[in-house]
């Protein structure tokens, strides 16, 4: 149990430590800092912070605080904190929160498969639920996306998985960041100007035809278009 809730506090703690969030907690403020990418910024607090978190980050932690609630770590942290210091070899870990989503909690499908790695190859802690993420990337990768993902989606999640149809088909994004991003979670993605979903339609798979039909009709539900 201690394993899994420090390991799942550090986790919630470096969606923050990657916008350079300084931590009021010792344990994870020296966690955070053997890592060399960790650039602690004085004016980055709870108060400041909620702006520069992306919606991949809002649902990261709010995933996390799910699974932290699964495995009683709340109880846990209360537990050791009225036991003190000494209960735990070095400093006690973790025994303030860091800044929560301002979102409400959602609840994202559980997957009936759980992967070691994602279609990418990124290993990850979080796909044992369909986060946006793992939707993001299972479409872009051409793999078959599941109606029951949808639902706890956003409009502008809904939005990106549809481009990560089309993404598979060099599509020229017109913002740059989303070139930018497809690039970053993409092998091979080389977008080519002037080239639309209008133009690859013809050449859509099977595949990407049905998830384009998942994710319009969710995004029909939710009045997104």
């Amino acid at each position: 149990m201690a394993l899994v809730c420090e390991d799942l506090r550090i986790l919630r703690n470096g969606v923050y430590a990657r916008h350079g969030y300084v931590f009021g907690n010792e344990w994870v403020r020296e966690h955070m800092l053997r890592d060399p990418e960790y650039k602690p910024d004085p004016t980055i607090n709870e108060q400041t912070v909620g702006e520069r978190l992306t919606d991949v980050d809002r649902t990261t932690a709010e995933l996390i605080l799910q699974m932290e609630s699964e495995y009683g770590c709340h109880e846990y942290w209360r537990e050791l904190e009225s036991k003190g210091d000494e209960s735990v070899e070095g400093s006690a870990p973790a025994t303030d929160s860091p800044p929560k989503p301002e979102e409400p909690q959602r609840e994202f499908a559980k997957l009936s498969e759980v992967p070691t790695t994602g279609s990418n190859g990124r290993p990850s802690l979080m796909q044992g639920y369909a986060i946006p993420a793992f939707v993001i990337d299972t479409a872009t990768y051409g793999e078959v996306v599941q109606n029951e993902w949808l639902p706890p989606l956003t409009c502008d999640e809904l939005a990106r998985v549809e481009q990560g149809v089309y993404a598979r088909y060099n599509v020229w994004f017109q913002a740059e960041d989303d070139r930018a991003f497809f690039a970053s979670i993409l092998y091979g993605y080389t977008p080519k100007e002037g080239t639309t979903p209008a133009s690859v339609e013809p050449t859509l798979q099977n595949v990407d035809r049905l998830n384009l039909l998942r994710v319009n009709r969710a995004q029909g539900s939710k009045g997104c278009k």
